[in-house]
């Protein structure tokens, strides 16, 4: 026979609604076990996840940090694409500038990316100066392009009409 029930080990539950004590007294009754180790039970479940689970404040702040994290490697990668885009620019107007001058001594060799692009297919002034990376304003490496599709025209390999440049040896 069991002993008196021990008041230290009570727990006094009070549900809004006798509807809502029903509810869950029928939900013990499915599980086949009583009402109070039903309620102990989803206790203790509450309780484990959430021990696997970080508090909604600490993900929110680990959130915050990583998404400032976030935005600074994105600032730093759009500096680093200016810089290369930058560094790519001098190299070619380099580059380019040695081959285009008067006083150029040895072989000029066309820029193989030129003549890639042109091997594509149909292509405007513009788009072609925009796909190679070279802007309007950089007017060395421009006329280093022009004088290139000068050379590639005169000995027959490109013709240009009104669609823009054609590439015509296969």
């Amino acid at each position: 026979m069991p002993g008196k029930p021990d008041p230290r080990r009570y727990i006094n539950i009070y549900c809004s609604s006798r509807e809502q004590k029903n509810y869950f007294k029928e939900l013990a009754e499915k599980d086949g076990v009583s009402l109070s180790e039903y309620c102990l039970s989803m206790m203790e479940r509450s309780v484990s996840e959430q021990a696997k689970n970080p508090p909604r404040a600490k993900v929110s702040e680990n959130m915050k940090v990583l998404e400032e994290e976030l935005a600074r490697l994105r600032g730093e990668a759009k500096t680093n694409d200016l810089l290369l885009k930058r560094y790519e620019a001098d190299n070619r107007r380099l580059r380019e500038a040695a081959k285009f001058t008067e006083d150029f001594e040895g072989e000029r060799q066309l820029d193989t990316a030129l003549i890639a692009v042109l091997r594509r297919g149909m292509i405007h002034d513009y788009k072609l100066l925009e796909v190679l990376g070279i802007g309007p304003e950089d007017h060395e490496q421009t006329s280093s392009v022009q004088k290139q599709l000068e050379i590639l025209e005169r000995h027959g390999m490109i013709r240009k009409d009104a669609r823009g440049w054609r590439w015509l040896k296969k």
